[in-house]
């Protein structure tokens, strides 16, 4: 394609597939501009583009074992929806999520084949919304552990979080840990037991999960 591309650029709705196979714009990719859009990258499949931009119109980006290739300095920015349902997904370049947007993620298990995981070549920053939906008839259990996003630098803090619910006196603490991997950061989520004696008043009120947001300096 040459120029820019518009996935739902009007207010109507549009769907791209794109399943083993590379699709590329010369320019910026946008989806949900206006209109819905939704862009699903599946099996082995990859987009590539300046920017990807993901619109608060209903855009969704749905990465199933794709690759989105950002040329140059190029961000895909969330405003809207972006899902990583299964597989290793990758994105060459930032990821920017902002106080609309929503970072979905499928777990089936504990092991890197059954999570939804994003990786990136260059940094995160987090807002808006993290939503985990459990696939099948899977079901966290205490001392699961899943690792969700990589990037060399994961600022910022979600607003809000969607979580599958727990066995009562379990929670989710949501952390990111710092050069986890030699020089990468790992956005975690833990499934951990409610602390006494906090736990009957957390029961209680409903609060299963813990959100810890921080960031500190790290050297480039």
């Amino acid at each position: 394609f040459i120029g820019d591309e518009d996935v739902g650029g009007n207010t109507g709705s549009g769907l791209v597939t794109v399943d083993n196979a590379s699709w590329t714009a010369n320019g910026q990719l946008v989806v949900g501009s206006a209109g819905s859009g939704s862009l699903v990258v599946q099996n082995n499949a990859s987009v590539g583009a300046m920017s990807v931009t993901v619109g608060e119109a209903v855009g969704v980006l749905s990465l199933q074992n794709g690759d989105v290739l950002l040329a140059g300095t190029g961000d895909l920015v969330n405003n809207g929806v972006v899902e990583s349902l299964l597989g290793d997904n990758s994105v060459d370049g930032n990821l920017v999520s902002g106080t609309s947007g929503r970072l979905l993620f499928g777990i089936a298990g504990t092991s890197g084949v059954d999570i939804g995981e994003i990786t990136l070549t260059g940094d995160a920053t987090l807002d808006g919304t993290l939503e985990v939906v459990p696939l099948g008839d899977f079901t966290p259990a205490l001392g699961d552990s899943f690792d969700l996003l990589f990037g060399e630098v994961i600022s910022g803090a979600f607003t809000d979080t969607q979580l599958p619910s727990l066995a009562p006196g379990l929670f989710f603490e949501v952390k990111v840990l710092v050069d986890e991997f030699a020089d990468t950061d790992v956005l975690r989520l833990t499934v951990a037991a409610i602390p006494e004696p906090t736990a009957a008043w957390l029961s209680a009120s409903g609060a299963c999960f813990l959100l810890w947001g921080f960031r500190r300096a790290k050297a480039k």
